[in-house]
């Protein structure tokens, strides 16, 4: 092809992008081709025991295994991309020594490799060895570490649930008997207006010997909008009056504001709260008895409660 300096720009544009396309064709080319040659490369899989809760390992195992395959470019990538390819589970039984052979390992990860033209040449280690002894077990509660921020008027509505709210915890009697609970891993929620529903994982233990009888638990926390509703509850004494004992309260009623779920605003009435004037606390003002006042019915869904006034006078009708 010849360039003529003397071209318009408009022809010098054109044929630069004509290199640019042939560049890039070849280029695809050449990926596809080395892409589809065949390869050797040394892999790294993940090995998940699966044993019975009657035991634990006393000495840490081996946790990853090596083995090298032949395959195309485009395989090699496949399995880079794609966790599932990268773990295999060996069943175990409750024997205190039990020996894995290099055939094992080697059958197991042809078997994650079944839908794919790869070839496993060789698998390392040759043999593993597994140590086992007596698992205890222990029922520990689960602790939910969690930070929540909720959207202004938003907040709980009834307590965190955790299903399950304890779990089993597998290992050595000595070790199992310094643990009081089991913590999730954090979760952190901004701005929260929904309920949530979701699983959330339990931390890892730190020590091989131990194991959990779940690895997740499903938490359920109930969000609602909340406002406030001011209401007139009729005076009490805190104790029952005998005899013929006449008294007045001034004032009569006390107006309380709590904060109400968006949801139970209709259905709270004045009825579900009770207000004492507490006559074990009073004191004497200008031959005046001053009785504080105090909320000791109410419903376990409402919050913030404040009573106004704070206090009344009480008078002794003769």
């Amino acid at each position: 092809m010849d360039f003529n300096l003397g071209s318009k720009p408009g022809t010098i544009r054109k044929d630069a992008k004509i290199i640019v396309v042939s560049l890039l064709i070849a280029l695809v080319f050449w990926i596809v081709q080395k892409f589809s040659q065949t390869y050797t490369s040394t892999l790294t899989v993940q090995i998940k025991y699966e044993m019975p809760e009657t035991v634990t390992f006393s000495q840490e195992p081996i946790r990853t295994a090596e083995y090298m395959i032949s395959a195309t470019g485009w395989d090699l990538v496949k399995l880079q991309w794609f966790a599932e390819l990268n773990t295999i589970s060996i069943p175990l039984n409750d024997a205190a020594l039990q020996t894995l052979s290099g055939y094992t390992l080697r059958e197991k990860i042809k078997g994650i490799l079944a839908n794919y033209p790869v070839n496993v040449l060789n698998v390392s280690p040759d043999i593993v060895q597994i140590h086992l002894e007596q698992a205890f077990r222990k029922t520990v509660p689960v602790k939910f570490n969690y930070s929540i921020e909720f959207y202004p008027d938003y907040d709980l509505n009834g307590d965190i649930i955790l299903e399950p709210d304890s779990i089993l915890v597998f290992g050595p009697q000595s070790y199992l008997d310094t643990i009081q609970f089991w913590p999730t891993e954090q979760i952190n929620l901004t701005n929260v207006r929904e309920s949530v529903q979701t699983a959330i994982k339990l931390q890892s233990p730190d020590q091989s010997f131990v194991r959990l009888g779940t690895e997740k638990v499903q938490v359920n926390i109930t969000v609602e909008q909340y406002t406030e509703k001011i209401l007139e509850i009729p005076i009490q004494f805190s104790s029952n009056k005998k005899g013929n004992t006449s008294y007045k309260f001034i004032p009569e009623v006390a107006r309380i504001f709590v904060v109400v779920p968006l949801s139970r605003y209709d259905g709270l009435e004045a009825e579900a709260f009770k207000v004492v004037a507490d006559e074990k606390a009073q004191t004497i003002k200008n031959e005046t008895f001053i009785l504080p006042l105090k909320v000791i019915e109410k419903p376990d869904y409402v919050r913030n409660i404040v009573i106004h006034p704070k206090t009344v006078e009480l008078f002794y009708i003769k």
